[in-house]
């Protein structure tokens, strides 16, 4: 390959990177991040502190580095996806060079962990091994999720009723056979399953909410089409907005039950099978469940403000579409009320399930005060999307507080803090204060100028 070849293939690689960063941080100031950095090096310093040993404190502190690293690996997939949609065939080359770019960072990644693991007493091999794994498994999760979590459904089936022990026949396999495996079968998933998402994102125009929706997208074929359902004739305007601002607004009841369903037969199988679980690491899965359910639930609604004013922009011109005088009333009302379903559906699911893993009453009374805290970072859905940035300091100083009000509270609830009475008063107080928000706010979207295209005013 000459060196004019190899330095377009470069330039093409940093365009494909430099775009997932910019589509990351489109999406506001990038805290998590810091917060891992931070963990990393604060675990690292209280280990070493500790117990003296540096290589108990390099390991230590490259675990949320890894978690760190999967999350961007997550990110440069999502834009990958939205780079390769159906108008991207023009580009000479583009799905082969973005599979060129994603092996390159998994590569280099892997490498990277496998020097750190190794400064702290693993083998470069494993860890450069299971980092590669990983990458291959956020692939192969996205690509295929029925089937990934089928196979896991199995795999503990196969465990609690046949005895099959598959970490002992793991064992019996040898390190050389095993790392030979593992470079012949690592690559061929990561390929078949990379292969299938550009399909999908050809035939979702590239859009990464159209294909991961609430209810999994196509991935789930017993799922009747949810935008051949809501072209029903007879749709109402709220629908109608909501429809037009994409396929990643649409939450289905299967959609949002089907974690839940995994979870829970997950769980099960894993207490059925005679596994030492304690109690807050059974019911901790299913109880954060919702929060994260709802939480993914808002930031889609207000990514799609954001990131369609196009669409928005041909709405104001269909024959259902509210004059402009009422459709800041028509969409606050429809947000509210497709979150709130999503609540209720979530919450009430969550419920049930840990009632059915023997959560007592004043447990479950707990959790219900920890799942009305959502509705107050719901109100945030009534706003002023024709000022709205998506760098708004107050919003993302507000969602930082809500998340970590909400997790303290569920730790409180998982330790069994305070009595039942304590939780009544909060949950009744968070509806109150909800309402109360959510009043203000209503005149507030009401008096503001209106929302669609979102942004258009400085």
């Amino acid at each position: 390959m000459s060196a004019h070849v190899l330095r377009a293939e470069w330039r093409a690689s940093v365009a494909i990177v430099r775009a997932g960063l910019h589509w990351r941080a489109s999406l506001g100031r990038n805290w998590a991040s810091s917060m891992m950095l931070g963990a990393a090096l604060l675990l690292a310093a209280i280990i070493f502190a500790s117990t003296g040993d540096a290589r108990e404190a390099v390991r230590t502190g490259a675990i949320p580095l890894a978690m760190l690293a999967a999350f961007w690996w997550f990110v440069m997939l999502i834009s990958v996806i939205e780079q390769n949609h159906a108008g991207a065939g023009v580009v000479p080359g583009i799905r082969a060079r973005s599979a060129r770019t994603l092996a390159g960072l998994a590569l280099a990644g892997a490498t990277l962990f496998g020097v750190l693991f190794s400064a702290g007493g693993v083998s470069f091999v494993t860890a450069w091994l299971a980092a590669c794994a990983i990458a291959a498994a956020i692939l192969c999760v996205l690509a295929y999720f029925p089937i990934v979590f089928g196979a896991y459904l199995l795999g503990l089936a196969a465990h609690k009723w046949s005895g099959i022990d598959f970490a002992a026949l793991f064992a019996l396999a040898s390190d050389d056979l095993k790392v030979l495996a593992s470079l012949v079968l690592i690559p061929l998933v990561a390929s078949l399953a990379f292969r299938r998402l550009m399909q999908e994102a050809g035939r979702q125009g590239g859009n990464f909410a159209g294909m991961f929706r609430q209810d999994m997208g196509t991935a789930f074929a017993f799922a009747l089409p949810v935008a051949a359902r809501n072209a029903r004739p007879g749709l109402d305007a709220g629908t109608l907005l909501l429809h037009g601002l994409g396929p990643g607004m649409h939450a289905s009841l299967a959609g949002l039950v089907t974690p839940f369903v995994f979870t829970g037969i997950g769980l099960a199988l894993l207490a059925a099978g005679g596994m030492n679980v304690s109690w807050m690491a059974l019911r901790f899965p299913i109880a954060c469940l919702p929060l994260i359910l709802q939480a993914a639930a808002l930031f889609v609604m207000f990514r799609a403000m954001r990131f369609v004013p196009g669409e928005q922009g041909l709405l104001r011109l269909a024959p259902l579409a509210p004059a402009a005088s009422m459709l800041n009333a028509v969409l606050g009302r429809a947000l509210l009320r497709r979150f709130i379903r999503a609540w209720a559906l979530t919450s009430a699911v969550a419920l049930a399930l840990l009632a059915l893993f023997g959560t007592g009453y004043a447990d479950l009374l707990r959790f219900a005060a920890v799942y009305c805290l959502p509705l107050l970072a719901g109100t945030a859905l009534l706003h002023d999307y024709a000022r709205w940035r998506v760098t708004s300091t107050g919003l993302q100083v507000a969602a930082m507080i809500m998340v970590t009000l909400t997790l303290l509270m569920l730790l409180l609830a998982m330790a069994r803090k305070y009595p039942p009475a304590a939780w009544a008063a909060t949950g009744v107080a968070a509806l109150a204060l909800s309402l109360l928000l959510a009043r203000l706010r209503w005149h507030a979207m009401l008096a503001a100028p209106p929302a669609f295209p979102a942004g258009r005013i400085g």
